[in-house]
């Protein structure tokens, strides 16, 4: 009769570590089974903007296309008389990119002291003839809830100029020349 030995704790731990590795190795194959290799594609593209420049702020008056540089001619050779007025109106315009809001201020310059008198009226319109004796030319008032902002494109935007003799000029100031008028207009790119 054949003899019948115990196992040794040696070939147990040796079955145990088996198992173990048996078990890592069909993990390590059903792993790489479900991916296939471990090689994939990849791909990659580039964007590129063209060319872009900047935009303008370009205030134009009555579509003139050079602001800094421009004469109104509308006064010029009138001759006022105490108490009399005339007006023009001036368009401003926005030629650039940005809508923009604007100011104007009037410099005179009365040589003769005789108190000259300057009204702007942004968005006013003329009022009265100018043919007649006395002239008494005015502007219509700003009207309500008007803004002085201009946005891009075609639309213009009324300054009304008005430019009166006092009635209490006196003699002295006949015939004299030398009057002139300087209107600067201001414009500030609109953010909203």
């Amino acid at each position: 009769m054949a003899e019948h030995r115990a196992p040794t704790r040696h070939a147990a731990r040796g079955r145990t570590a088996l198992l173990v590795l048996l078990g890592l190795a069909v993990g390590l194959v059903v792993g790489l089974g479900g991916t296939g290799t471990l090689a994939y594609w990849t791909d990659s593209g580039t964007v590129e903007s063209g060319s872009f420049s900047t935009g303008t702020l370009d205030l134009t008056v009555d579509s003139h296309p050079d602001a800094t540089t421009y004469t109104k001619t509308d006064l010029t050779g009138v001759r006022l008389v105490p108490g009399e007025s005339v007006a023009v109106v001036i368009q401003v315009g926005n030629n650039g990119d940005a809508p923009f809001t604007w100011t104007a201020s009037a410099q005179a310059t009365d040589p003769n002291a005789t108190g000259l008198v300057v009204q702007l009226v942004p968005g006013g319109s003329l009022q009265g003839q100018r043919g007649t004796y006395p002239r008494n030319q005015t502007c219509s008032a700003t009207p309500a809830g008007y803004v002085q902002r201009v946005p891009v494109g075609t639309d213009r935007q009324s300054l009304c100029v008005v430019v009166r003799l006092p009635q209490t000029a006196d003699n002295a100031t006949q015939g004299r020349g030398g009057y002139s008028l300087t209107l600067t207009l201001a414009a500030t790119q609109a953010l909203s």
